[in-house]
């Protein structure tokens, strides 16, 4: 995630320079980097759907106690590990096998989980058009009858960018923080409800999105098939960098408020006050479609951010690097007990969505 607008590509910064030579007022631009800007395929296909109403969503949580005794099961060390192995990857760019074989080796995570007698954890590869990389997503569900309608959707992404490698491949790029620390929080929630048998009121699914750094093309494309198909999602929750506390100060939750829905937002506080153990900073705002919860809002559904920091005491970019070229978001900067709070916040908000009753429509 970026969370300022810069200018980092060539022909950006080409653009620039004959604007300037063009314009002689004095307003300032602002120019998008070339990451995350919709591509335009996605963005007409976008305009062709009607977005679904969002519905209803509780106000507080109601079921501590059960939420409570998943939450209990969260391993900070599971996650270092789970963490650690997705940044062994050279990069995961969006288009290299690099960026595909990080999809399948979480793909393969996901399936040798166990599962309740129960329940049903399927999982599948989402392939994109004009990039490699797939998105992953896993669903989790009860074998029982539900009257309950409509499902719960987390996400992160997982796919890099290089600044010191210009075509993003080939690394070292472990972009720990941006963001396999998010990916590790989506897994340990649902590695702590398989693994200890909780069974889904509602389905939940967790997704990894492919090539987020470079226009959000995974979470776009299947966030407007599920619009375009009449899916009905009780809210989505996005994590994107989820485990940088900067030192000096203190760990926090941001709470995003732009492309993000009121009720959803007004959830994930009660969420983050309940189960996290942190203090929240609210109304944070990246002013743009800097992340995947962009794709759930722009596609008429619920949609929460939660952030590692307010934006100020949040991690530099991912693309940055050191002097000689080495990567800067690396493991050892990452706090692993904050990654936790992060995958205590999703299991609190899905748990507590998938049993809940409502699906009337939002006021």
């Amino acid at each position: 995630m970026k969370v300022m607008c810069w200018i980092r590509n060539l022909k950006y910064q080409i653009a620039l320079l004959v604007l300037l030579s063009l314009c002689s007022c004095s307003t300032a631009l602002h120019l998008k980097p070339a990451s995350h800007m919709i591509h335009e395929s996605t963005r007409k296909q976008q305009q062709q759907i009607a977005p679904p109403s969002p519905v209803e969503l509780p106000s507080r949580p109601t079921n501590q106690p059960i939420v409570g005794s998943f939450i209990s099961k969260i391993d900070v060390n599971h996650l270092a590990i789970w963490l650690k192995n997705l940044t062994l990857f050279p990069d995961r760019y969006y288009q290299s096998q690099n960026g595909v074989r990080a999809a399948q080796w979480i793909e393969n995570a996901i399936q040798s989980l166990p599962v309740p007698s129960d329940a049903k954890l399927t999982t599948k590869l989402v392939h994109h058009r004009d990039i490699l990389q797939p998105s992953v997503i896993a669903r989790y569900e009860s074998k029982i009858p539900t009257t309950l309608k409509g499902i719960v959707i987390t996400g992160s992404h997982f796919d890099t960018y290089a600044k010191n490698s210009p075509q993003g491949v080939g690394g070292p790029n472990p972009a720990a923080d941006d963001c396999a620390s998010g990916s590790a929080a989506v897994f340990e929630a649902l590695r702590v409800l398989t693994t200890n048998g909780f069974i889904p009121g509602r389905p939940i699914e967790f997704h990894w999105y492919a090539g987020e750094e470079e226009g959000l093309y995974g979470s776009l494309d299947i966030a407007n098939t599920y619009a375009a198909k009449g899916i009905e999602v009780l809210s989505y929750l996005n994590l994107d960098q989820s485990g940088y506390v900067k030192p000096g100060t203190r760990p926090e939750v941001g709470i995003y408020t732009d492309y993000t829905t009121s009720a959803a937002t007004k959830f994930l506080s009660s969420i983050v006050s309940t189960y996290s153990g942190l203090p929240q900073v609210g109304s944070q705002v990246c002013g743009y479609a800097c992340t995947d919860n962009a794709s759930w809002f722009l596609a008429g559904y619920n949609t929460a951010m939660a952030f590692e920091s307010q934006d100020g005491n949040s991690f530099p970019h991912n693309d940055e690097v050191h002097s000689d070229g080495s990567p800067l978001d690396t493991l050892n900067l990452i706090n692993m007990t904050h990654v936790s709070a992060f995958a205590k916040i999703t299991t609190g908000f899905v748990v507590e969505l998938s049993l809940t009753n409502t699906s009337s429509k939002e006021k």
